[in-house]
């Protein structure tokens, strides 16, 4: 599966109400015909809500905790597949055993930190920092089973305090841990889903700007 995101427009002068815009693609779908708007090869799946919260210290960590929590829900059943295989016809109308993994997924910069809990001056697929972003040596990879064991060990060290984990308690320990508050990804039970292997590089953001 090739998943995309990004922040939409709605309304303008009424509101200015945003969304996120998700749309999903088949990876076995030529690149050549896919990337044609009139052959309709991407279809949208949910428009995740971008909301004022309250108090507004917590907006940030709050809209990246929606986000996940939103396509928690609009994936379900691509997560489901991904572990327990379904039949589907393929073009020729023969019955296939498929599971759904995600391949890739298109987002530009601000929107990647997100999904991949990352701080917004972190790169979201490598240890790359703020010290560290422009060097030319690569960094290591930022992959998803180093975040879910930094967020465990986050949580734990929460719990041997208190029964109830406060959200700035969280959100504080993260941030030096160089993550971004979300709590829950959305990719962390989708087989084989990483971070660090399915985000596409967004040239325009990440390289010349």
């Amino acid at each position: 599966m090739i998943l995309s995101s990004d922040k939409t427009h709605l309304t303008v002068g009424q509101g200015d109400k945003e969304c996120h815009a998700v749309y999903i693609s088949c990876g076995n779908i030529k690149k050549s015909l896919r990337s044609k708007v009139g052959a309709h090869c991407w279809m949208m799946i949910g428009q995740v809500p971008i909301v004022k919260f309250e108090p507004s210290e917590l907006q940030g960590v709050l809209t990246n905790r929606l986000l996940h929590h939103c396509l928690d829900v609009i994936l379900a059943n691509l997560k489901e597949c991904s572990v327990n295989a379904q039949m589907m016809l393929d073009p020729a109308g023969r019955l296939r055993s498929v599971r759904t993994f995600l391949a890739a997924y298109i987002a530009d910069l601000p929107e990647q930190q997100a999904l991949a809990c990352v701080a917004s001056n972190y790169a979201p697929s490598s240890a790359a920092g703020p010290t560290t972003l422009g060097d030319s040596a690569p960094q290591p990879l930022r992959r998803g089973s180093d975040t879910l064991g930094v967020i465990k060990a986050i949580m734990e060290s929460l719990k041997e305090t208190t029964d109830q984990i406060n959200i700035r308690d969280f959100r504080k320990l993260a941030r030096e841990r160089s993550l971004n508050g979300v709590d829950k990804p959305f990719w962390r039970d989708w087989l084989y889903a990483d971070p660090s292997l399915f985000l596409a590089p967004d040239a325009l953001h990440q390289w010349h700007k």
